[in-house]
């Protein structure tokens, strides 16, 4: 079950890779735009976002993950930081939009919803705590648009209910197999998991990765995954929680490179007949008809003076039956093919 976001099919044979900038911009407006930059310049097919507004999803109950904050006294002060206007959310996705990019944002309330929605996001990315969300679900299902949901904290039971609600709504929709687990250890992550959600769901299926390394994506990718999301990192020493979970630029690069050539060789067209490549490269390591030694004018030719040796751009070894008895109408050298210019009657 195929679908689109903006001009680019998921499910298709090229996987789709998502850049995740998260709250990594924390707080700046001018550093979301650098995040779509190094995204841009690392090959990705989208960048997305996640939309917090604190009083529509927090309160000062809610703990930090990790205490990293030097600034924001609770969870609440932090996600009111990281907070952007509707202008400023118009702004970034035209930003983004204009790279050629498809840009894709995680909302957390109803509000976040509404405001994407009136903003014209082409889809919707649910992460895996809001899965079994119905509220939320619900409000999202009635846009119509196409969903990607990440399964790191949901049951199978939690999956399958999402799954019935959204075929029954007739919404389109990826799975991302992930670990909740900043970073992830790489001996955590079950690549098979894709297999398993590819025969029992029949959608684009994929890997939302954290563990800070490349090879997941690439060995998810050469199992099947359609889509994968990384999250993004402009260096090693950037500020947030998810550092240790991102990858840098040239991390990206490399995996856009590993789909890209996977995707070559996939669809690689097996032809009956060789490419002028290699109709070339068979005649250098063929063989052609020569003789063994120097020979005069007027010397005939027995078989076993014949020598086969490359190239194979003279007499095939196909007519070597046409040449013995004949005689040679010049002088042979040895260091080369014989011709049939070489030879009288041929």
């Amino acid at each position: 079950m195929n679908f689109k976001l903006g001009s680019n099919e998921i499910g298709g044979k090229k996987a789709f890779i998502v850049a995740e900038v998260a709250q990594a911009h924390d707080g700046s407006l001018g550093y979301a735009y650098s995040f779509i930059d190094a995204a841009l310049k690392s090959g990705v097919d989208a960048v997305k976002f996640q939309a917090h507004f604190a009083n529509y999803e927090s309160t000062m109950n809610e703990p930090f993950r990790v205490k990293f904050s030097y600034q924001d006294k609770s969870r609440y002060d932090y996600w009111k930081r990281m907070e952007f206007t509707k202008g400023q959310w118009i702004n970034i996705k035209k930003y983004t939009e204009s790279k050629g990019l498809v840009f894709l944002c995680t909302p957390f309330s109803n509000f976040a919803v509404d405001l994407l929605n009136s903003i014209g996001v082409v889809g919707w990315k649910i992460g895996s705590a809001e899965v079994s969300e119905k509220w939320l679900i619900d409000k999202i299902i009635k846009t119509k648009k196409p969903i990607i949901f990440s399964t790191g904290m949901s049951q199978i039971s939690d999956i399958d209910s999402l799954y019935s609600n959204l075929k029954g709504h007739n919404i389109k929709f990826g799975i991302l197999h992930c670990h909740s687990i900043y970073p992830t250890p790489i001996d955590k992550i079950v690549i098979n998991k894709i297999q398993e959600y590819n025969e029992r769901y029949k959608v684009p299926v994929g890997l939302s990765d954290h563990s800070g390394s490349i090879w997941p994506s690439i060995y998810a990718i050469a199992n099947n995954a359609k889509i994968i999301e990384v999250h993004i990192k402009l260096n090693d020493l950037a500020f947030g929680p998810d550092t240790s979970s991102s990858l840098s630029v040239s991390q990206i690069k490399e995996i856009i490179k590993a789909r890209d050539a996977f995707y070559e060789m996939e669809n690689s067209v097996n032809k009956s007949k060789l490419s002028i490549d290699l109709i070339n490269n068979k005649k250098i390591f063929s063989r052609s008809v020569a003789l063994d030694a120097n020979y005069k004018k007027g010397t005939k030719i027995e078989k076993d003076m014949i020598l086969m040796k490359k190239p194979g751009t003279g007499i095939p070894e196909n007519d070597i039956a046409e040449i013995v008895g004949k005689t040679l109408s010049k002088d042979y050298d040895s260091y080369y093919l014989l011709e049939r210019s070489h030879i009288s009657n041929i």
